[in-house]
């Protein structure tokens, strides 16, 4: 098992150099882009990105974390040519960094932007029910003031309660005012 201080930096150092080849290997880059061939702009075609790396403790294996974005077929297609790709990165690997062993290379698709945006218009759409529920409460308040005034009672309640408070901070002031001077 090595050091753990040497695996977080063989990761580092691995994640430099997999987003390198991604955007320099020829290979890697039409397994990516595989549009850009055809003539289109691989800006807009896809973009693949090394979200994550992560190295086991005896430095044999290692996981890349691969986010696609793009269309979800286009997602699929460059997935499975870059777990195809997986001893071609490995053999690339070890001819810029010097390991004892180069570690095995297993790409695994992140999709953990596309959960992200599902839980947000979640959120967004239980925010906008929520509105919609307060904005229809205050349509049902409006038309109590008519006839109820219980509301009425139980503010003055309440009021009544912040004036006390009031008078008893007034009363701490003096004391502590009254403190100090006498020292």
């Amino acid at each position: 098992m090595a050091n753990p201080k040497r695996v977080a930096r063989v990761q580092q150092q691995l994640k430099r150099e997999i987003s390198s080849l991604l955007l320099t290997d020829k290979v890697l880059r039409k397994a990516v882009y595989p549009n850009e061939a055809a003539g289109a702009d691989s800006s807009l075609s896809s973009l693949a990105s090394v979200t994550d790396v992560l190295v086991s403790n005896d430095l044999q294996v290692v996981k890349v974390y691969i986010s696609i974005y793009g269309e979800t077929q286009g997602q699929h297609d460059a997935m499975a040519a870059l777990q195809g790709l997986q001893s071609y990165t490995r053999k690339k690997i070890g001819a810029r960094i010097t390991l004892r062993r180069t570690p095995e290379v297993r790409y695994i698709a992140d999709d953990s932007f596309h959960r992200a945006t599902n839980v947000l218009s979640i959120l967004d759409k239980l925010q906008a029910e929520r509105d919609a529920s307060n904005k229809s409460s205050s349509n049902t308040d409006s038309s109590t003031e008519t006839g109820d005034d219980s509301w009425m009672e139980e503010w003055e309640e309440e009021d009544d309660d912040e004036d006390v408070f009031l008078i008893d901070e007034e009363e701490d002031t003096d004391s502590a005012e009254n403190k100090m001077a006498s020292k």
